[in-house]
């Protein structure tokens, strides 16, 4: 599939210099209220949960000839005091300024991602902005269903994580030195596996900055993924190598691409800007670096399967589903199916992944446990055998 396919012209004129990326026109000499150059280190954004109803609100309005500002003034005045309700705020006073939805959009960039603005810019330029809405709704809501489904299913692994976290802080911080304690006064002498244990106990009850020093460089190191991009890509790089949860990362990766990828190709935008906004939908920075070659490959006129084929990213199936959109013109459709497809393969991938999970940890939780107390129990042992002698 050639780029003179898929690409569109350009339009011209203010249209042109509207487009996703472009620079927005300066308001009364200085940055937007809520613009990244403010003052504030830390500043709530406006989740993409609240942007639902915002996209159904315009797209039942708008649709029924009401005027866009109308439309946002009602929405904002049924909004709770907050940042959203600031933001439309703002909005509004770009669009009674004379300027377009898209371009008002660009000016908060920190709350509108890339994707939402340039399927605005999209359904602006191609007339259909109560569909483009519509579709932008129903592809948050499929994000937010998704994201839940996830957090529902990895909720009691991380809360058996806390419990083993809990349970062995306890028996290191009281247990352990009661015991301690009771075998000194006792003059018995601690097996290595106790006296390491006891060691420990005594390193976090006198020299609690320790663990902190060691909580502080796990924060770092974290705080260096992700800021850092080599950090990001190596990160990205191993998440999806690790067993069991790997495969189940990459194929929400994949789910990512395919949905996003066909929305942004239904909304009518450019293959190139497509390629580039679902990539940055996925949010991993090794797929993201995959498609520069593929980017480079479409401009010289090739198709979408081959340049995706050596990303080694695609199994053979979505490559086929491809490449039949390809051959039919019918690219955003067929991978809306297949993102579908993808959705239901996560979702059982998920259950089995969480059904391997809880079992190991609850194993692990025993293990640990076990193992803290037979060190504590292991100098008693010895008492109790001088004692029957």
């Amino acid at each position: 599939m050639s780029t003179d396919v898929l690409e569109k012209p350009k339009p011209a004129g203010r249209a042109a210099r509207t487009g996703p990326g472009a620079k927005p026109p300066a308001r009364g000499g200085g940055p937007p209220k809520d613009s990244k150059g403010g003052g504030f280190l830390w500043k709530s954004r406006v989740s993409e949960g609240a942007l639902v109803p915002l996209c159904r609100h315009l797209a039942a309005l708008v649709g029924s000839g009401i005027s866009l500002t109308e439309c946002l003034r009602t929405f904002a005045e049924e909004t709770p005091p907050g940042t959203l309700r600031r933001v439309l705020a703002d909005i509004i006073n770009d669009i009674e300024a004379g300027r377009k939805l898209s371009v008002a959009l660009e000016r908060h960039p920190e709350h509108f991602s890339p994707y939402f603005r340039a399927s605005i810019w999209a359904g602006e330029e191609s007339g259909q902005m109560p569909e483009t809405l519509d579709r932008l709704a129903c592809y948050l809501e499929s994000k937010q269903e998704t994201r839940q489904k996830i957090r529902n299913a990895f909720a009691y692994p991380i809360t058996l994580i806390v419990v083993i976290v809990g349970v062995v802080s306890f028996l290191l911080l009281y247990v352990v030195p009661v015991f301690a304690n009771v075998y000194q006064r006792m003059g018995v002498g601690l097996p290595l596996p106790t006296q390491v244990l006891v060691d420990f106990s005594d390193l976090l009850i006198t020299s609690p900055w320790v663990l902190a020093l060691l909580v502080g460089g796990f924060i770092g190191l974290l705080a260096w993924i992700r800021k850092s991009p080599a950090g990001r890509l190596w990160f990205d790089r191993w998440k999806i190598r690790v067993p069991i949860v790997g495969p189940l990362l990459k194929k929400m990766v994949l789910y990512r691409f395919m949905r996003s990828f066909g929305e942004i190709m239904g909304a009518g935008i450019l293959v190139l800007k497509a390629l580039d906004l679902a990539g940055q939908v996925t949010g991993n920075e090794a797929f993201i670096q995959s498609l520069g070659p593929v980017r480079a490959d479409i401009q010289r006129g090739t198709g979408l399967t081959g340049p995706l084929r050596r990303t080694g990213w695609f199994s053979p199936s979505l490559l086929q589903v491809i490449s039949s959109g390809e051959q039919s013109g019918r690219v955003s459709e067929l991978m809306g199916r297949a993102a579908d497809i993808l959705s239901r393969d996560v979702d059982l991938t998920l259950k089995r992944v969480v059904g391997r999970i809880e079992p190991l940890l609850t194993v692990a939780m025993a293990l640990i446990v076990g193992l803290v107390l037979l060190a504590v129990y292991l100098p008693m042992f010895d008492v109790m055998q001088h004692v029957g002698k």
